[in-house]
C-alpha cells in the first residue's frame, strides 16, 4: 500500500481517500470466517474483493469453503476477483477451480493479461459473481472517458482482449460448465 502511495499516479491514489473503500491488509481467510459468522443484520457488504495472493486462489486456505463464507458477505452483484494460475502450465489446475467456484457463484469466467514477468507471459485471473456475467457486462466508458486518466497499459482493447481467451482454455472454461 505505501509503495502503491509512493510510485502510482495521484489520479489512482485519490481512491485512497474515497469514502467508500474499506482496505482490508492482513490474514484474509481469518477475517472472512470471523465476519461470515456474525448475524446477517451485523455483516457489512462488499460491493468488490480483490484477492491478490501469490498462491492460486482455490487451493489450500482458499478453498471452496472461503468462497462460501466470502459470499455471505457480498450483495448480489458483487464481484470477486482473484488471481488463479498461468493457463499453459496448469490449465489442469484452472478449470477444477472454474468448476468448484461456479458451485458457488452463477457466473464465473476468466479473464487473461498479458505479464512479462512470468515464463509463459499470460496469466489467468477469475471474477465471479451471483448475478452479473462479467465478460458480458456493459462498461461504463463515459464515465472512464470523463476522469482523462493516462494509463500506461490499460485501455479499452486491453480490456475487451483479456476475456477473448485462446480457443483450448475457452472449450476447458465451456466443459468446466458443462
Amino acid at each position: 500500500v505505501d509503495s502503491s502511495r509512493t510510485w502510482f499516479d495521484s489520479a489512482l491514489n485519490a481512491g485512497f481517500n474515497d469514502p467508500r473503500l474499506t482496505l482490508l491488509v492482513g490474514d484474509a481467510t481469518a477475517w472472512v470466517r470471523r465476519q461470515s459468522m456474525l448475524p446477517a443484520e451485523e455483516r457489512v457488504l462488499y460491493d468488490l474483493v480483490i484477492i491478490d495472493t501469490t498462491d492460486w486462489s482455490l487451493g489450500g486456505e482458499w478453498s471452496l469453503d472461503f468462497y462460501v463464507m466470502l459470499s455471505f458477505l457480498m450483495t448480489p452483484r458483487s464481484l470477486v476477483v482473484a488471481n488463479l494460475d498461468t493457463p499453459l502450465l496448469s490449465s489442469s489446475a484452472v478449470m477444477p477451480a472454474v468448476a468448484g467456484l461456479r458451485t458457488v457463484f452463477e457466473h464465473v469466467d476468466l479473464y487473461m493479461l498479458y505479464q512479462p514477468e512470468f515464463v509463459t507471459g499470460g496469466y489467468t485471473f477469475m471474477i465471479a459473481s451471483a448475478t452479473v456475467a462479467a465478460r458480458e457486462a456493459r462498461v461504463g466508458w463515459e464515465a472512464w472517458d470523463r476522469k482523462a486518466l493516462t494509463t500506461q497499459y490499460y485501455s479499452r482493447d486491453v480490456h475487451t482482449a483479456a476475456f477473448a481467451l485462446p480457443a483450448f482454455l475457452r472449450r476447458a472454461v465451456d466443459n468446466a460448465a458443462a
